[in-house]
């Protein structure tokens, strides 16, 4: 009886520092996926941001080197600008 008390309150203190770590372990990984997330979503974006970029100067440089083929173009292009 003498050698429980002993032993219990110890494998209690063990288990609240196991508990502790867990959740000392849980927050760590919850820090890290939310920053993974958040920079992973900042590097889409980024990456989408630039993407388009690219698109534009490419759909500009066709604009500007299309030459349209019918009169009726011209003039449509002529009443755009």
């Amino acid at each position: 009886m003498n050698h429980s008390r002993k032993v219990l309150p110890e494998a209690l203190g063990i288990f609240q520092d196991v508990r502790n770590g867990l959740i000392i372990i849980n927050l760590s990984i919850l820090n890290f996926s939310l920053n993974f997330f958040t920079d992973l979503n900042l590097f889409l974006a980024l990456y989408d941001s630039k993407l388009l970029l690219k698109i534009t100067k490419i759909a500009k440089k066709i604009n500007k080197n299309f030459r349209p083929l019918s009169p009726m173009s011209d003039s449509l292009d002529y009443l755009s600008k």
